[in-house]
């Protein structure tokens, strides 16, 4: 991706910059501010979210049943102390063709996560310039802005464009209902 004349003599320098996290998916890099994340984890811990919804029959690698097209985007949970994150596929999040993914970001003042391939580094962007018209459509929710790193371009992912309010809710939703269910079926 190219910056236009214009766009480079719009650089947004932050006083110091801010504190990001690298990562990747696929062959791409993005960025994400290092404020925003509370820990990455391996992926030892996840658990799919048909097993949550429907513990009695294993459905492996299948959207849980009952939430549409979310179910291909949050795919999996991750506990965490007391606090159930729904932990969504950054390859179909971004429509990138599946690879291998290694770690999760969990985000702070969420309950979500973002399953990538993995973290390339911490750095530094004191460079950013807004999105150029040539993002369209979903890219425009998806990032913040792009960061300028090592003479790269590197996207900075906008954590409000993972899981609105409302899906949050649908998924706590069936997940309480499917508990219900499950109790009142072991009381019966």
């Amino acid at each position: 991706m190219r910056l236009t004349r214009a766009q480079r003599g719009k650089h947004l320098a932050s006083p110091g910059g801010q504190a990001a996290i690298l990562f990747t998916v696929g062959e791409f890099t993005f960025a994400v501010p290092a404020d925003v994340i509370r820990e990455i984890q391996g992926l030892q811990d996840l658990r799919l979210i048909a097993s949550e919804l429907s513990p009695i029959r294993s459905l492996h690698n299948t959207p849980a049943p009952g939430i549409g097209t979310l179910g291909k985007k949050v795919r999996h949970t991750l506990h965490r102390g007391n606090r159930l994150h729904f932990v969504i596929d950054a390859n179909y999040f971004f429509g990138l063709q599946p690879s291998s993914s290694t770690r999760v970001l969990i985000f702070r003042g969420q309950p979500v996560g973002l399953k990538v391939d993995g973290i390339e580094r911490m750095t530094l962007l004191t460079q950013t310039v807004p999105l150029p018209l040539a993002f369209r459509g979903e890219e425009r929710r998806w990032y913040a802005n792009l960061a300028i790193v090592e003479n790269r371009v590197v996207p900075v992912l906008n954590t409000d464009a993972l899981l609105s309010r409302l899906e949050i809710t649908t998924l706590e939703t069936l997940l309480a209902r499917s508990e219900e269910n499950i109790f009142s079926a072991v009381v019966s």
